[in-house]
């Protein structure tokens, strides 16, 4: 039977995520976004893409695209980012709730992470993404390592071909295309792997900032050792007030422009007038 898989390479065009020295996060989250989803075409699974170039879309552009094409799972790919470089190393995904194939999904693509070189830094619920709560099919963010960790850009870039490759197998494994696959009905049941899931501790957590839209919040720590994920996603009012303000302020330069435009086009013929008629005549009609 087939499956759909819906896959976000986040952020694009003029926001760029995370950036560390010369390295945006949009382009790795894309190249990464590609890589996987021909893993999967290959492997049978059907493939649909929020994007496959350097373009921005919303979080809400992007859960409306996955809504409207319809599918099993909706995967999102994003680097992590840390205060302070080289403060946090290692992989870990977000979900919205308890969702059994989704939680599956993210416990397979860490262990499959963990097993190339990767700490495994677990799964944690994050209600308030948008790209989680507004999908109608089981989502699930991943953060494939720190974009400002030496190490963690040394495994992506020397092992990227093995790191497609288990996010895939990671994949395959909870959501099979034959029921003969292991369904990964790993052992685990969604209260088992819910226990892993970090809560707020007031001696384990830590702030994280974003460059671009995306990123809000303070974010707990899983463990003291463990990095606290990035919001890749604003809260929806604060983004829609952003988005609002931006083209508010661009549909008011535009027609400002538009004015100044409009009002030199017309005062043209006077003026062409006037710089060709003899100085005489323009005297002799002013008396």
């Amino acid at each position: 039977m087939s499956k759909t898989i819906i896959i976000d390479p986040g952020h694009g065009g003029f926001d760029p995520g995370a950036v560390y020295e010369n390295r945006k996060e949009k382009d790795d989250n894309l190249r990464l976004a590609l890589a996987v989803g021909q893993e999967l075409q290959n492997a049978g699974y059907q493939i649909i893409y929020t994007r496959t170039d350097d373009r921005y879309d919303s979080p809400y552009d992007k859960a409306q695209i996955a809504n409207s094409a319809g599918g099993d799972l909706f995967l999102s790919f994003h680097r992590n980012f840390a205060e302070t470089p080289d403060l946090y190393q290692g992989v870990q995904a977000l979900v919205y709730d308890k969702n059994p194939l989704a939680l599956r999904v993210a416990k397979n693509v860490n262990e499959e992470l963990e097993s190339i070189g990767f700490k495994n830094l677990g799964i944690e619920s994050r209600k308030e993404l948008v790209v989680l709560r507004r999908t109608s099919m089981p989502a699930v963010l991943l953060e494939v390592s720190f974009i400002n960790s030496v190490e963690d850009n040394r495994l992506f870039d020397e092992k990227f071909d093995a790191i497609a490759n288990a996010i895939a197998t990671g994949v395959e494994r909870a959501l099979p295309l034959t029921s003969s696959k292991e369904t990964s009905a790993s052992s685990m049941q969604p209260d088992d792997i819910m226990a892993s899931i970090p809560m707020q501790q007031n001696d384990a957590t830590a702030s994280m900032s974003m460059q671009q839209n995306d990123a809000t919040a303070s974010m707990p720590l899983q463990r003291t050792n463990a990095a606290p994920s990035m919001a890749m996603q604003s809260d929806d009012t604060i983004h829609a007030i952003w988005i609002r303000c931006q083209n508010q302020m661009i549909l008011h330069v535009s027609y400002i422009m538009y004015r100044l435009v409009c009002s030199v086009i017309l005062k043209m013929p006077f003026i062409l007038c006037s710089s060709l008629m003899p100085r005489d005549t323009l005297l002799s009609g002013n008396a």
